[in-house]
């Protein structure tokens, strides 16, 4: 029976026992039924429902409440064949926008779960799975795959979807859980009831395979292999060609030839909106603290939205403040009933996959220690791909240790490599090995050593996070290395010309090393030398000679008074003492330099760049304060002394400067 016929039969029938409507509003309601769009008749809901008697001659028009309203029986003159139909309805499915959800799904259903009025987000996830399944030509079967990882909402999504896009699917919603392998046979046998198959006298197994028979006819249905971290299990079960359109949840990406949507943290706006939704008198800010302790994961927001909503009476400063994985809240304490009936406590959820790998095999010992030193660097904050692959010892090939840790869903991204910060709380209080945040900084350090000018910035700032955090989690037990990571932090604020944050991280960067080393350590003058610069720079003078004259102090007492580096030193202090005003000092400072370069026992193994800069210092000063004789004669016996070697262009920190006083003593006809 074709649809035009069809309807006029089914108004006909409609005004014989509700003649209150009139044709034409009950014909255009029939189409908007038909067209799958929710429609009214005279104020009321009208919906349909076909093939009570699995021969699809009669048909159930209610209009109204199912209970208190009207239904109309109509038995039809010629069986129907719903397949158009029904194409047709997955034809309209909307790619675009996302409707609202709708409880009349098809009759032949089997979906265990609820629509959840707490449901947030998720648009664009949504829109993605329906234009990934929504072709409406029967062909072979391609299941559509939502991945990520425990307690972001996987479940939560297609259950959503079901509810919002399930009745474009006129042959049903079937849902497996995939959790327990040797339970999907039994799941699949219960269809049988939606599909109307008569069972008498059949076995498990031939239930079984009359549903999965039907699966494979041209009539669109919808499958959800939920908690489907096998592969084996969905090639085993799904149909491989018919109308059946397939969603599965799972953990792992690694489904290459499958289309993924890859589920991510809720926004911090969904999140707000999700807390507040569940515990209505947390204030804006409140929201928004607790979103990002909790890292924006929908399961820990759904707990701890719970949790302060049942327990009113405590302050959310106090929750914050003993916030931990291990927290009550977090372990389901006070929280409402999932409606996907998942086990409410966040710790345990990432246990299922933590749990999987065994420390006594290679691989996953492997990838144990690289989940360490990821949970050591800054939670929810990307981390380069090659820098993951080298926190292992060197010389181990760790690619297959890293897509272990991502088909569990412990570590999420491709060219970045991001790990949640409740995972890394979780991974801290069972692994925590102090040599593993070691090694991450010695990675960190290597990989910047092999990097310079632009390429060190980028890869330093894509550090900046992890080195902070480093340098704080490590303060008392890890000294040598929080002055490391305070060092780059101060270098990157000083090319940033952010003087008062280098002064910052430079002072952290010297309370590291004198706890690390003590107080005189070549290090330690380094980083006071680097600190005067610093200062000088904000007009800080009196500072900047301070940690000068400390620096050359170290070095004397390291070196000696005659040392190469104490020289340099001293020539720091001479440009500190200029800065300063105290001009006729600095002369002597700058003086005592260049005796201490000028020494013949160091003819072998002169730092060329060192005269040339203290040459510069003193012949520059002299001339300033109107004495060129000594100025010419200190250039004289510079030139002396650096005639056997080659001053070149490539000195270029100084061959500007050099190249001008030699054209200025030429112009006065010293030389």
């Amino acid at each position: 029976m074709e649809l035009p016929a069809l309807t006029a039969v089914l108004v006909d029938a409609i005004l014989a026992q509700c003649p209150q409507y009139d044709r034409v509003s009950v014909t255009v309601a029939l189409e908007s039924v038909f067209a799958g769009h929710p429609t009214l008749l005279g104020g009321n809901s009208i919906s349909m429902l076909f093939g009570q008697n699995n021969d699809f001659t009669n048909a159930t028009v209610t209009i109204g409440d199912v209970h208190a309203g009207n239904q109309v029986q109509v038995t039809l003159p010629q069986p129907i064949d719903l397949l158009p139909a029904a194409l047709a309805a997955l034809a309209s499915i909307p790619l675009t926008d996302v409707p609202a959800p709708r409880s009349d799904l098809p009759q032949a259903s089997r979906l265990p779960f609820e629509s959840s009025p707490h449901f947030v987000g998720r648009e664009t996830e949504l829109k993605a799975l329906a234009q990934a399944i929504g072709t409406t030509q029967p062909a072979v079967v391609m299941p559509a795959v939502a991945t990520g990882l425990g307690g972001i909402g996987k479940t939560s999504l297609v259950t959503e979807f079901a509810y919002r896009y399930g009745w474009y699917f006129h042959g049903g919603v079937f849902w497996l859980n995939c959790a327990d392998p040797n339970q999907v046979a039994s799941q699949i046998a219960a269809c049988v009831v939606g599909l109307k198959i008569d069972t008498t006298g059949l076995s498990l197994d031939e239930q079984v395979q009359r549903v999965l028979h039907a699966w494979q006819s041209p009539m669109p249905r919808l499958l959800i292999f939920d908690n489907c971290e096998d592969r084996a299990i969905l090639d085993q079960w799904k149909p491989t060609v018919g109308g059946c359109r397939v969603l599965v949840t799972t953990r792992s990406d690694q489904w290459p030839t499958l289309t993924q949507i890859r589920l991510g943290l809720l926004s911090p706006a969904e999140s707000h909106l999700l807390l507040q939704q569940l515990c209505a008198r947390l204030t804006d800010a409140e929201a928004d603290a607790i979103a990002e302790d909790l890292g924006y994961l929908p399961l820990a927001l759904h707990l701890a939205g719970s949790y302060l909503a049942t327990y009113d009476h405590h302050t959310v400063e106090q929750y914050r403040k003993d916030l931990t994985i291990a927290h009550r809240s977090l372990k389901g304490r006070g929280a409402l009933p999932s409606l996907t009936r998942h086990e409410l406590d966040v710790e345990a959820t990432f246990m299922l996959s933590f749990n999987q790998l065994n420390p006594t095999n290679a691989l996953d010992a492997l990838a144990l220690g690289m989940l360490d030193g990821a949970a050591w660097c800054a939670p929810g904050v990307p981390i380069p791909r090659d820098l993951v692959l080298a926190f292992v010892p060197e010389g181990v090939d760790a690619d297959d240790a890293l897509r272990r840790l991502q088909q569990l869903g412990l570590l999420d991204g491709a060219d970045a490599v991001v790990l949640h910060r409740l995972i890394a709380h979780h991974v801290h209080d069972r692994l925590g090995d102090r040599r593993n945040a070691v090694r991450v900084i010695a990675r960190w350090e290597s990989q910047l050593a092999q990097r310079h000018g632009q390429a060190y910035f980028v890869l330093l700032r894509a550090a900046l996070s992890h080195l902070r955090h480093l340098s704080t989690v490590m303060q008392g037990w890890g000294d040598p290395w929080v002055a490391i990571c305070a060092r780059h932090m101060a270098e990157y604020a000083d090319a940033m010309n952010d003087d008062a944050l280098a002064e910052e991280w430079y002072r952290q960067c010297l309370q590291a090393e004198h706890r690390a080393f003590g107080a005189v350590h070549g290090q330690v003058a380094a980083t006071m030398n680097d600190l005067a610069e610093i200062c000088v720079r904000q007009g800080k003078r009196q500072a900047a000679l301070a940690y000068g004259q400390q620096a050359y102090q170290i070095n004397r007492q390291l070196f000696g008074d005659q040392h190469e580096t104490t020289a340099f030193y001293a020539l720091r202090v001479g440009y500190f003492l200029r800065q300063h005003g105290l001009e006729q000092q600095a002369q002597a400072w700058y003086a005592q330099t260049l005796t201490i370069l000028s020494q013949d026992d160091r003819a072998e193994e002169r730092d060329v760049g060192l005269i040339l800069e203290a040459t510069l210092a003193l012949v520059t000063l002299l001339q300033h304060t109107g004495q060129a004789d000594t100025a010419r004669q200190v250039y004289d016996r510079s030139m002396q002394i650096l005639q056997p070697y080659a001053i070149t262009e490539e000195m270029d920190a100084y061959w500007d400067g050099w190249q001008a006083l030699q054209e200025t003593m030429q112009s006065h006809g010293t030389q």
